[in-house]
């Protein structure tokens, strides 16, 4: 493989909205695969194409999975089915609600980040505001909490739009009429472990930086991504336990922007 002094594991995720599609365009996020035996994973299920091949992008080469091969690389990961049943992957926020299934451990809103909140986010400076930990009411705001943050206005009100609609959306899932919200920037997660939370669902969203890294528990090798700006809902061990899909910051130390809604109480 170009670019690196040794071959990857080559692992397929097989999770997507629609499991008749035949084909699917995935690219391998290799940082790390020259650290460590395991292949991250990080795919776009909606944008699905008549490639007779599925591609994937390793550092500064590319590696083509062949059709023929295909069946053993499916037959690394857990069964199709089953994931099916546990990670629901969409590009409209009603995904979400999947997660109230009792097989369900996660639900992922598949998005883009509205263009004002881009550019806003673009020219926050993290080093400037202070992280955000507050309990709101679902019909409450955090803009409040962000200017005593110090974000620029700007931000404030690009960011409190998105974080005021997803805390109704947590609301709705949960049940709670009061939530916890932390908006922290992290840089060094001292956890780098995967792990389920002990509480009932978490919603996170990354605005800035690598997205949240999942696997299956029957699954550790094959690493997949909540993408920036997606948003996943983990469903935690008061829920379902033992856990079904365990998740983790990623390893590589680049400073995010993250947010996290719970219910109040519960960390």
């Amino acid at each position: 493989m170009a670019g690196s002094g040794s071959s990857c594991t080559n692992r397929l995720c097989p999770i997507s909205h629609d499991f008749k599609a035949r084909q699917h365009r995935c690219r391998l996020m290799a940082k790390g695969c020259r650290a460590m035996d395991q292949t991250m994973i990080h795919y776009n299920p909606l944008r699905k194409s008549s490639f007779s091949r599925t591609e994937w992008a390793c550092g500064g080469g590319a590696y083509v999975c062949p059709p023929a091969k295909r069946r053993d690389v499916w037959s690394d990961v857990v069964n199709r089915a089953k994931m099916e049943q546990l990670v629901t992957i969409a590009g409209d926020r009603a995904s979400l609600d999947r997660i109230a299934s009792p097989d369900a451990a996660l639900a992922i809103w598949w998005r883009q980040l509205p263009e004002t909140l881009r550019v806003a986010l673009a020219e926050l400076d993290l080093h400037s505001i202070a992280d955000i930990s507050v309990d709101i009411d679902f019909s409450g705001s955090i803009a409040a909490a962000l200017r005593t943050a110090e974000y620029p206005e700007a931000s404030v009100m690009a960011l409190s739009s998105d974080i005021d609609l997803l805390v109704r959306r947590d609301a709705a899932l949960t049940g709670e009429d009061r939530l916890h919200v932390q908006l922290a920037v992290v840089e060094n997660d001292p956890c780098s472990r995967f792990r389920a939370d002990c509480t009932t669902l978490r919603l996170q969203c990354t605005y800035l930086g690598p997205g949240t890294q999942w696997c299956c528990v029957d699954g550790q090798d094959a690493i997949c991504e909540v993408p920036t700006g997606s948003v996943g809902v983990f469903k935690g061990r008061s829920l379902l336990d033992p856990p079904a899909i365990l998740h983790r910051p990623p390893p590589f130390g680049a400073p995010r922007l993250v947010l996290t809604i719970d219910p109040a109480g519960s960390r």
